[in-house]
């Protein structure tokens, strides 16, 4: 660790971060899509659509400010609201592609089994109850600048394979509708399932890296 970046840590609150910066232009992008997309939510798909670009964002820009908070608590602050973000990612993916792959809308009863996991989990996730959640984070200081070490509890961890798991599901569904589909709507699945690659590579990157 360099002398000079421990100096004066625990008076900063944040610190330069270029990853800040490509995570907020992100959450613009993201945020833009949102609003067209909700602009045309008759659309069997927008509203999903919606969802799930808000989702992602607040995943984004949570991840964002935790790269450029200095402060353990401010970073689990953070880390939190990713997780948050990440529990949204899941169930609003899958809704979408459904819709784009024109399957029939889920009955009342898969719909609300859909949003029990993610509903149990946020106050959860909020309280990092029991340290379900995180029950180990700390800070080490690099050449980069503070960067924060958390250990993942079975919460996140199933979190992660439900979002991976209705990731994966609505893949499948849109690579097999895309497969009868016109070419001008094959283009349109396939490109919704390259899409899904950026969330997913992004995960395994941030988790490699110890961020959740």
């Amino acid at each position: 660790m360099r002398a000079d970046l421990l100096t004066g840590v625990a008076t900063h609150v944040w610190q330069q971060s270029s990853l800040t910066w490509v995570l907020v232009a992100i959450t613009c992008g993201l945020a833009t899509v949102n609003v067209v997309a909700w602009r045309r939510r008759a659309v069997p798909a927008a509203p999903w659509l919606a969802g799930l670009c808000l989702a992602a964002a607040v995943w984004a820009l949570a991840d964002g400010l935790g790269a450029a908070a200095v402060p353990l608590a401010l970073k689990v602050t953070f880390a939190k609201a990713e997780c948050l973000g990440v529990l949204a990612v899941g169930p609003c993916w899958l809704l979408m592609a459904r819709a784009v792959a024109r399957r029939p809308p889920l009955r009342w009863p898969a719909m609300l089994a859909l949003w029990t996991l993610p509903a149990v989990c946020v106050p959860i996730i909020v309280t990092n109850w029991r340290g379900l959640v995180l029950p180990g984070v700390s800070v080490v200081v690099t050449s980069a600048g503070v960067e924060g070490r958390y250990h993942y509890g079975p919460i996140l961890w199933t979190v992660i394979v439900f979002t991976y798991l209705a990731v994966t599901v609505g893949v499948v569904w849109l690579v097999q509708a895309s497969r009868s589909g016109s070419p001008a709507y094959r283009r349109h699945a396939l490109a919704l399932v390259a899409a899904a690659a950026l969330p997913l590579a992004t995960s395994i990157v941030d988790q490699v890296g110890g961020s959740p």
